[in-house]
């Protein structure tokens, strides 16, 4: 897969920083003939750390994306701003591989999540109670929610809860629930969640987006059909 429109999407500690590393790499890139556009790319060069590819994500979901260094905490960083980076690409000593994503359901709405979905109780003195449903399962809890990741997810908060991660499929983990609940990992189908008394925050990702879930409201959490595309150099 030949690329040659390439655009950056950055993010940084300080302004001054970012601001030296994105003119390097946007040298880097005309020296070894990229073009560098502001739409329709070939592929997306996040500078920054996991926040700013789950950001370059949902602007641009589906477009291949190379993540580069700028950051200290970036797990899926898989080079730096050097021109060994960019030649990779340039000679198309590279593969792009899928990654899986999260499809969120509620009210008609739908919104995708590439690390995890987090359902919370609102007010911390009260426990949420709800109703998950995946399968022939039906399972009535109260604890402090839910917390559905990915497997590139699962090494956060989904393992924090849990104390383990996992290869493929979407997990679900029972968030300080009363009784011990087995987190469950399922490679196909719909959990759906409903909430039966008192209110939880929503929230995806590092998306500044939120919604309120509250009793008779529903949840449907899946795999999306669509994936996103990260960059591994050789």
């Amino acid at each position: 897969m030949g690329l040659q429109k390439a655009q950056i999407v950055s993010r940084g500690e300080t302004e001054e920083h970012l601001a030296e590393k994105s003119q390097e790499l946007k040298t880097l890139l005309k020296e070894q003939g990229f073009l560098i556009v502001s739409k329709n790319p070939d592929f997306i060069i996040t500078l920054g750390g996991d926040g700013t590819f789950l950001f370059a994500e949902r602007k641009y979901p589906g477009v291949p994306k190379l993540i580069l260094k700028n950051s200290k905490i970036c797990r899926l960083c898989r080079g730096d701003v050097d021109t060994r980076s960019i030649q990779k690409i340039k000679k198309g000593d590279f593969d792009i591989c899928p990654i899986d994503k999260i499809k969120l359901c509620f009210k008609k709405n739908i919104f995708f999540a590439v690390n995890d979905v987090t359902v919370r109780n609102i007010n911390q003195r009260e426990a949420l109670r709800f109703v998950l449903q995946y399968a022939d399962r039906k399972i009535e809890v109260i604890g402090d929610g839910m917390v559905f990741a990915t497997a590139q997810g699962s090494t956060g908060y989904f393992e924090s809860i849990t104390r383990i991660n996992f290869a493929e499929g979407l997990g679900a983990a029972f968030n300080n629930s009363t009784k011990k609940i087995e987190p469950i990992i399922a490679k196909e189908g719909i959990f759906k969640m409903q909430v039966t008394r008192s209110r939880a925050l929503v929230t995806f990702d590092n998306s500044p987006r939120s919604f309120i879930f509250k009793a008779g409201d529903n949840l449907e959490i899946s795999l999306a059909e669509k994936k996103a595309s990260i960059i591994f150099l050789r």
